[in-house]
């Protein structure tokens, strides 16, 4: 086995090895985009090996040369995706992709069209130089923190696009035809130095990797126990009131009456709904969360929930309205009791906290594929600030007005649940009405006339 084909074995197999592990994490951290980039980056690099070991380093076929050119560059072009997003830099990757779209362009013309060696060996090498550059900066720039596994990936990235310009300006030299002196040289550096440069880029990438899921675990170990002090405390409270009330009535501090009994009663109803609130939620963290899916009339099912709360509206002085911008059946493929679940929540929330003699109005419209229902109440608002928090339990748990009207703090991100579990989508914003205004979106099954 001669030196290049040990390195391409090497290479081929640490790039393997580091496309797996770029897997692992993008399934374990949430399914970050950048880690499934980096998986990409790391196939393209695996089958731009392959393609190397199979023809020849040089193969005279023009095909051949472009496949591992446009590997080449997208290698590094979604290598620089990845550290983009991670970095919430607002470089625009369409950019990077036009631009490389016109690199490949001319490397195909130097060499298919009008051949030219140097042009046709150095021109994407210099370009993957220069986002090999701008992709250490922009690690170093990271706007959150700057570890040394971020430092060292910088280092390697940098290093890097300094050897692909050495590689480049050696391909350059060569003119119009190859010169088997500086040919030598090319291969030196982009078979022997380039290698190595990859795999430690790509080990730093993975350090990196590692801290962030690192500290993720630590602020969801955080988060969980906070939760569970407010769980503890949101049960503990109702459970006291209720004991409290109980020995009162036995010690005869307090009657007997209809209205006593119906005090516990509603206490213990709130009890209950926090205790299957929470039964949800393990639901949700253990991926448990089974829905009986069939093909459902949307419309029915809205107003099924808006007639549930026309009693409980009425009580608290509010107008519940629902209004159709579509005279035609609206069909879904879904668990027609969980959508139910996530509109009660949705009517309740609204009920709840909107201010006497208000307005509660739900409205249907269609657009294409898919049908959007929104709720929408009268003041009081949410500011700017909470819009982004709604959806989140652990902001909702810690909102002490909720908890004074008898909620669980988990309404909202049970809705959230349900309704990705059907492929839709849930948004807040600020209602036209002065209120908050929820916008549940599902995909449409059919839409046949109604009768």
């Amino acid at each position: 086995m001669n030196a290049i084909l040990f390195i391409e074995l090497t290479l081929l197999t640490t790039s393997s090895i580091l496309a797996i592990i770029f897997y692992l994490s993008w399934r374990t951290m949430g399914r970050e985009r950048y880690s499934l980039l980096w998986t990409l980056t790391y196939l393209a690099i695996v089958f731009q090996r392959i393609f190397n070991i199979n023809k020849g380093e040089f193969d005279s076929s023009a095909l051949h040369w472009m496949i591992v050119c446009t590997l080449s560059v997208l290698s590094v072009v979604l290598a620089a995706w990845g550290h983009i997003l991670r970095s919430e830099n607002k470089l625009p990757i369409k950019y990077i992709f036009g631009s490389s779209a016109i690199i490949l362009l001319l490397t195909f013309y130097f060499t298919a069209i009008e051949p030219y060696a140097g042009l046709s060996m150095s021109l994407y090498v210099f370009y993957n130089a220069l986002l090999l550059f701008c992709v250490g900066i922009i690690i170093l720039k990271h706007p959150k923190k700057t570890m040394p596994a971020e430092i060292g990936a910088a280092s390697a990235y940098i290093t890097l696009a300094i050897f692909q310009l050495v590689a480049g300006s050696i391909a350059l030299m060569q003119g119009e035809t190859r010169n088997e002196v500086l040919l030598e040289f090319y291969i030196m550096v982009n078979f022997v130095v380039l290698p190595g440069a990859f795999i430690a880029m790509g080990l730093f990438t993975v350090f990196i990797l590692a801290s962030d899921l690192s500290e993720r675990l630590a602020k969801l170990m955080e988060q969980k126990n906070k939760m569970l002090a407010d769980v503890t405390h949101d049960l503990r409270t109702p459970l006291a009131n209720i004991k409290m009330q109980l020995e009162a009535m036995e010690d005869g501090a307090l009657d007997h009456s209809e209205k006593s009994y119906s005090l516990l009663q509603k206490k213990l109803s709130n009890l209950n709904h926090m205790v299957g609130d929470l039964y949800h939620l393990s639901l949700m963290e253990s991926d448990s969360l089974v829905l009986n899916k069939r093909e459902e009339e949307i419309t029915s099912i809205i107003e099924e929930s808006v007639e549930s709360f026309q009693a409980s509206a009425i009580r608290s002085k509010l107008s519940l309205n629902m209004y159709y911008e579509s005279n035609q059946d609206i069909h879904v493929y879904a668990d027609r009791g969980r959508l139910l679940q996530a509109f009660n929540n949705l009517i309740k929330n609204s009920i709840r906290y909107t201010d006497s003699n208000g307005v509660i109005r739900i409205t249907m419209s269609t657009e294409q594929d898919e049908v959007t229902i929104t709720f929408e109440d009268t003041a009081p608002g949410v500011a700017d600030t909470d819009l982004e928090n709604l959806f989140n339990r652990l902001y909702q748990a810690e909102n002490t007005k909720n908890r004074s009207n008898g909620g669980s703090g988990l309404g909202l991100s049970i809705v959230e649940s349900i309704i990705n579990a059907h492929e839709g989508g849930v948004s807040a914003a600020h209602s036209d009405l002065g209120g908050l205004g929820v916008v549940v979106r599902l995909p449409i099954m059919s839409l046949p006339a109604r009768g």
